[in-house]
């Protein structure tokens, strides 16, 4: 199966039970052409502290989880 970009939610969906349950299963999200699943892509997150310390030219196929300090 091709890989065709991302899905839509329905905005302003709200579950009943204070959101206990997952609209989707993480496993069954793919994130790019090769099949990568959301999982996969998330356990290889490039830590950075703040956001002055992001390279120059980030590569768009990199996550970055900033850690800006308070």
């Amino acid at each position: 199966m091709a890989y065709n970009g991302s899905i839509e939610l329905i905005s302003g969906l709200k579950p009943k039970n204070n959101g206990d349950f997952p609209l989707v299963n993480a496993p069954d999200v793919q994130v790019d052409e090769d099949g990568t699943r959301l999982p996969a892509k998330l356990a290889k997150i490039t830590e950075v502290q703040s956001v002055d310390a992001l390279p120059a030219n980030p590569d768009p196929n990199v996550l970055y989880l900033i850690r800006e300090e308070e």
